[in-house]
């Protein structure tokens, strides 16, 4: 029997090899697909904690939560992947850190430690601003990431969205009828679309925005101090902070924006290349779920730096498995999950010697396939336990 204690200790250990850990496994992943690291994507998120209590040197700390838990502690985990989800690396960060500022940093560190001469970053709008377009130009990385069409000089803006200018694009790569246009802007060129879909999502959200502002309007009392974000933003505010009425003309402003979408690039790349890789960014998103659902990384329950750091390692090596799992065998990450949670050994005693016996749980297809792909020799129906020694020992 192994003690819990002993499993703890072993994320002490975790943590302190971490990064040969991470190079270990991109050298693997490297080997196993032979595909040249052509474009990263990037993303961040955080990870919460059961706690509320913040130490002044400690990872935990208060600040934006993703995951709406803002009253807890938690850390900023930045993740790098490619195409087919495998994760690259990753970066842990205290979490009150603004996700912009780790995007540079988690770069260069993967640039410096494997050896990268050239790749294309792709990220969300949340990671660009002026300083860091600056610092990926200045250390030669390619990017493609979503612009701020609003925080554009109006004049650039105006013709981003004056769709007599756009081109029409039906592409099979990109499976949506659109329009765009292209034009070159300080040291980017921007790229601009606009999609009906799009405009009926963003007149939806908008208007359930209205909805929730109109709210607060109506009953002042349960809302004393009104913020400028999300419904706030539709709002004119008294003097005291509270709601006064609809701001009619910035709901109008915010229609003008419905179902364009902005994205910057220093690639020399055809629009539905930039496009198709933009889209591609969700595979990361996809990596974040499957980190929080079926390995439920979080919360957590660690105190001590080193085991949250082995508790992430950990958490990056079941990922790079499972993952893994998903490429070879086309199975979707609960799938794998749910089979491997099935696949279970009942203890029973053979009436007459009393001998201590093993049977196995029924196996399905997918038990199977997975079995298969790792190259595990299944225990037949019902075994000994010199035998079970033989297979796992």
């Amino acid at each position: 029997k192994i003690e819990l204690h002993y499993l703890y200790r072993t994320l002490d250990l975790l943590s302190t090899h971490q990064d040969t850990i991470k190079n270990h496994l991109f050298k693997q992943q490297q080997n196993l697909f032979t595909q040249k690291l052509d474009v990263v994507f990037y993303d961040v998120t955080t990870l919460y904690f059961e706690s509320m209590k913040e130490q002044e040197e400690s990872l935990r700390q208060k600040g934006y939560s993703k995951d709406g838990k803002a009253h807890k502690t938690q850390i900023v985990l930045g993740l790098l992947v490619d195409k087919m989800r495998n994760p690259i690396s990753y970066q842990i960060y205290r979490g009150n850190t603004y996700e912009g500022t780790t995007m540079i940093d988690a770069l260069k560190k993967l640039k410096d430690n494997y050896s990268i001469d050239k790749c294309i970053v792709v990220a969300d709008s949340a990671m660009i601003d002026k300083s860091n377009r600056e610092l990926l130009i200045k250390n030669n990385i390619e990017f493609i990431i979503g612009d701020r069409i609003k925080n554009l000089p109006t004049k650039i803006t105006e013709q981003l969205i004056d769709k007599d200018k756009h081109k029409q694009l039906n592409n099979r790569i990109v499976k949506e009828r659109f329009s765009y246009i292209e034009m070159d802007y300080q040291d980017r060129r921007i790229l601009c679309t606009y999609s009906s879909k799009r405009a009926k999502k963003d007149a939806f959200n908008r208007q359930k925005l209205i909805e929730k502002a109109q709210k607060w309007i109506d009953n002042p009392s349960q809302y004393k101090q009104v913020k400028k974000r999300g419904a706030g933003r539709f709002i004119n505010i008294n003097q005291d902070g509270t709601a006064k009425e609809l701001n009619q003309e910035q709901i109008k402003k915010d229609a003008k924006y419905d179902g364009f979408k902005a994205i910057a690039t220093t690639t020399s790349l055809e629009v539905e290349q930039v496009l198709t890789k933009y889209r591609d960014l969700f595979e990361v998103e996809h990596s974040f779920r499957a980190l929080k659902t079926e390995l439920e990384i979080r919360p957590m329950y660690h105190w001590t730096n080193k085991r949250i750091e082995g508790h992430i390692a950990m958490s990056f090596m079941a990922y790079t498995m499972l993952n893994h799992l998903r490429n070879t065998t086309k199975l979707q990450y609960r799938e794998i999950v749910r089979a491997l949670d099935k696949m279970q050994m009942s203890e029973i005693k053979e009436d007459d010697s009393q001998e201590l016996l093993y049977m196995r749980s029924r196996i399905d297809k997918n038990q199977e396939l997975i079995s298969k792909q790792l190259k595990i020799v299944l225990p037949k129906d019902v075994t000994s336990q010199k035998s079970i020694n033989q297979v796992f020992m």
